[in-house]
C-alpha cells in the first residue's frame, strides 16, 4: 500500500517538472517574439522612430511652404516702385541718407522704425554727426543728405523713399557713408545720379526692375571704393541701353570676386568722348584685386572710341587674378593717370 502511493508521488513530481520545463520554454518563446515586435528592425520602437521622423519633415516641409506663401505675399503686396536702403543705426543712432534732399520728398519717407516724414529735420536743433565730428544748426542747414536719428543703436532698418528721389550720392560730406549696408531695392524713383562711392559697409546691391535706370545716362563712379561689396547682380544693367559712361564704377572694390559676362551686353551707347567727358570703361574695375574668371573683352565690342588703346585706360589695374591677364592689351592693365 505504502509502496503505490510513493510510485503515484514520484509519477506525479515528474509530471509537474516537466511542466514547469515546457512552460518555462514557452514563455522564452514568447518573450523573444515580444523582444523582436519591440526591438527589431522594423519592431514597436523603429517605428515609432519613422513616425516622430516622417512628422518632423512633414512640419519642416509645411512650414516652408508657409514660408514661400509669406514672401510671395510680401513681393507682391510691396511696393516695387519704391528705393529701399537698408541702414545700420550704429553707436550713435544717426543716420545721414545719401539722398538730395531738394529733389527728394521727404514726407515719403519711411525710416523703419515707425517714423515717417522729415522729423530729422523739421523737429531736431542741432546734431553732431559722426562723420564730420562738428555741430551742424539745421535750422540755417540745407542738407546734401536727410539725417534721421533711430532710438536703438547698432540695429539694421530698412528705409523706404516712395515718389520721387531724382539722386542718390554719398559725396556731401554730411552723408554716414559708413551707416549704408544695402540696396533692398531700386524703385522707379527717376533715379539719373547715383554715386555710393566709399560707401564701404555695402555688401549688396539689388537686382533693378525695367525702369530703374531709365533717366540714368552715367554710372561714373557709381559704387567705386564698395570694399564689402563681394558680386555684381548680372541684370545690374540689363535695361540701361542709354547710358555712355562707366568709368570708375567699381573701382577699388577690393572683395569683388567676379564680373558676370553679359553685364554690358546691353549698353551699346557707351563711348569715350573726352569733348563730352565721356570716359567710357576707363578704371571700371581698376584695384579690384580679389577679381577671378574672365574678363569681358570690350575692347573688342566695337563701341565708338574704345579700342585696345582708347576708351579704358587701365580697366583692369592690378586684377591681376583674372583669367589670361597677360593677354589683355596693356592700355587695359596700366595704372590710370
Amino acid at each position: 500500500m505504502n509502496k503505490e502511493i510513493l510510485r503515484k508521488a514520484k509519477e506525479e513530481k515528474g509530471i509537474t517538472l516537466i511542466a514547469l520545463v515546457i512552460t518555462i520554454i514557452v514563455l522564452l518563446i514568447l518573450a523573444g517574439i515580444t523582444l523582436s515586435m519591440v526591438l527589431g528592425p522594423n519592431g514597436i520602437i523603429e517605428r515609432a522612430k519613422q513616425a516622430k521622423e516622417q512628422t518632423q519633415a512633414a512640419a519642416l516641409n509645411e512650414q516652408l511652404m508657409l514660408n514661400e506663401v509669406d514672401n510671395y505675399l510680401e513681393e507682391q503686396l510691396s511696393d516695387k516702385s519704391a528705393l529701399k536702403i537698408v541702414v545700420n543705426s550704429g553707436e550713435d543712432g544717426l543716420v545721414v541718407l545719401p539722398v538730395n534732399a531738394d529733389e527728394t520728398d521727404a514726407t515719403n519717407i519711411n525710416w523703419g522704425d515707425g517714423t515717417i516724414g522729415d522729423q530729422g529735420i523739421s523737429k531736431a536743433k542741432e546734431l553732431k554727426l559722426a562723420s564730420t565730428n562738428k555741430e551742424i544748426n539745421l535750422a540755417a542747414y540745407n542738407p546734401g543728405g536727410i539725417p534721421h536719428t533711430y532710438a536703438e543703436k547698432n540695429k539694421e532698418y530698412t528705409v523706404t523713399i516712395t515718389g520721387t528721389c531724382s539722386k542718390i550720392g554719398s559725396y556731401y560730406d554730411q552723408v554716414t557713408k559708413d551707416k549704408i549696408i544695402e540696396i533692398a531695392q531700386w524703385g522707379e524713383t527717376g533715379l539719373d545720379y547715383i554715386e555710393l562711392g566709399n560707401c564701404i559697409n555695402l555688401r549688396k546691391i539689388a537686382s533693378p526692375s525695367k525702369n530703374s535706370f531709365a533717366n540714368m545716362r552715367s554710372f561714373d563712379g557709381a559704387f567705386a571704393g564698395c570694399t564689402s561689396l563681394t558680386s555684381i547682380p548680372a541684370d545690374l544693367f540689363a535695361n540701361c541701353s542709354e547710358v555712355l559712361d562707366f568709368s570708375t564704377a567699381f573701382a577699388d572694390c577690393s572683395s569683388l570676386r567676379s564680373i558676370p559676362s553679359d553685364l554690358f551686353a546691353n549698353c551699346l551707347k557707351v563711348e569715350y568722348d573726352e569733348n563730352n567727358y565721356n570716359y567710357g570703361f576707363t578704371a571700371t574695375f581698376a584695384n579690384c584685386t580679389s577679381l577671378t574668371g574672365d574678363p569681358i573683352r570690350l575692347w573688342a565690342e566695337g563701341r565708338a572710341g574704345i579700342t585696345e588703346t582708347t576708351g579704358g585706360e587701365g580697366c583692369y589695374a592690378n586684377c591681376t587674378g583674372l583669367n589670361g591677364y597677360a593677354q589683355i592689351p596693356e592700355h587695359w592693365t596700366q595704372n590710370p593717370r
